[in-house]
């Protein structure tokens, strides 16, 4: 069979079957973008299981010491309850994502990167713990944890400067 006739067969054959191959192109565009989402996160949770599994310890204290102390105050609500500790989480997930999108737009500068991702895992964390630590300040009634730990994580929360992190201030 001449080139010329075998380069025609091939066009007609594309013209004939290019809805099926667009398809069946459009299907594996369509299949392969929650693949590489799932493979990235996959990744992610693999190689920052600590962090995610102290967040979650910080963030089920709180629940529990949040509990409490609206049980004591008597104003406990299940609907309330269970909508804080949705809103809480998905607040979490979205501030733990973008801050992590922050992260990989200065990953080519190492020592920035390192900082700025140590300093937004400590926010993420402290943003149950910090909560955690006051429902503690209540239920002790101002005992426990230490008024200067209270204080210094709520003023480090407010500017995320690591320096506000110093437990022995020159006050």
């Amino acid at each position: 069979m001449p080139l010329k006739t075998s380069i025609n067969l091939a066009f007609l054959y594309l013209l004939n079957n290019a809805q099926e191959l667009g398809s069946a192109t459009l299907w594996a565009l369509f299949l392969s973008i929650p693949a590489t989402i799932t493979s990235a996160l996959t990744h992610w949770t693999l190689t920052n299981g600590d962090y995610i599994r102290v967040v979650l310890i910080g963030i089920i204290i709180d629940h529990a010491l949040g509990t409490v102390v609206h049980l004591i105050k008597r104003d406990f609500s299940i609907l309330k309850n269970i909508t804080g500790l949705a809103l809480k989480l998905f607040i979490i997930i979205c501030m733990g994502l973008l801050f992590e999108s922050l992260g990989t737009l200065v990953k080519a500068q190492s020592f920035i990167y390192t900082y700025l991702i140590t300093v937004l895992h400590i926010g993420v964390f402290l943003y149950p713990a910090k909560s955690a630590m006051l429902n503690s300040h209540i239920l002790t009634k101002g005992v426990f944890p230490p008024r200067i730990v209270v204080k210094t994580v709520s003023k480090f929360t407010d500017t995320f400067d690591i320096r506000d992190l110093d437990f022995n201030p020159k006050e």
